[in-house]
This record gives structure tokens, sequence and C-alpha cells, in this order.
């Protein structure tokens, strides 16, 4: 399936709060449970505006239209996150969702590392970014949930650019 990225906007409120509150994403996401509407409006709003953070939509080409399938967030201190609507799992997206994130991203926050903070149940996750090319470099706790972390170390070239 062909891919684009792009930055987030207010349009996306709807699919990016079904994402956040889809059962899988939460009961993979070490950063907590479900998000009524209300509050989820006013920090999606405050992402959206946070310097530090690069919110991303994917979108596939499907029958002819670009339809969105997952959100990635980028933090500039390299933290990286994905959520991928249900109806695309495993689809061997996440790999190709992941590195041309990454690439997205570098004109925006260049970065010479990128790190997944991942439960340690959710394999699917973990080796989606194992075949992107992170490797394992420690095990946490992250808000009281077993954790791995993997890192994955960009190329630069002379120019700064990713090679």
């Amino acid at each position: 399936m062909d891919i684009r990225i792009r930055e987030a906007t207010r349009g996306d409120l709807k699919i990016a709060h079904k994402w956040a509150n889809d059962p899988v994403n939460v009961r993979m996401n070490a950063k907590g449970g479900t998000v009524p509407p209300d509050t989820f409006a006013r920090l999606f709003t405050e992402l959206l505006h946070d310097k530090d953070v690069l919110l991303l939509v994917v979108e596939g080409l499907c029958d002819g239209a670009w339809v969105p399938l997952a959100q990635v967030r980028l933090d500039t201190d390299g933290e990286i996150s994905l959520l991928i609507d249900s109806d695309y799992r495993g689809r061997k997206l996440a790999t190709p969702i992941i590195l041309a994130s990454i690439e997205f991203a570098d004109d925006k926050i260049p970065l010479d590392r990128v790190v997944a903070k991942i439960k340690v149940d959710n394999i699917a996750s973990i080796r989606a970014f194992e075949k992107a090319g992170f490797d394992m470099t420690g095990e946490l706790v992250c808000k009281g949930y077993a954790c791995v972390e993997y890192e994955y170390r960009l190329a630069r070239a002379p120019n700064n650019r990713l090679s």
C-alpha cells in the first residue's frame, strides 16, 4: 500500500480520538486509559501547538482515495509513538510507517536518535521497531508498566541531512 505523511491538523480530531480510545491501543499504550471527547479535544489542540511535538497523520491509498491509517508522535527529545487504525493492523504497515515518519520529520526536528518505549507484551510493536532497524537498549518501567526501550541511530551526512 502506498503511504504518505502529513502534519496533523484540527480536522484530525475525530479520527485521532478514535485511535487514542481504541481498546487495543489503550491496552498497549503505557500512558494511560481512555480519554473523554472534551478532554481529548483540549489535549489534542495543545499537542498541535506544542513546539516540542511533531504530530503526524499517515494516510494510505485505498481504492484510489487517501484514507487515514495511523498517527505518529515524534518529540524533539527523539521519543516516537504510534497508533494504527484497527482496520489496518496486521498488514505489515508499522515498519514502513515508522521509517517514513522519521524521514518526514527530519526537516522539522533533526535528530541523532529516535527512541521507542514499548510495553513488553506489545510483541507486534517490538517486531515492527526491530524490522525498522531499532536496537533494544534496555528495560524500564513506564507509568507502572514493564517496558523495553528501543533506539534508532540516524546516519547524518556532512550537511546534517539523513544519508
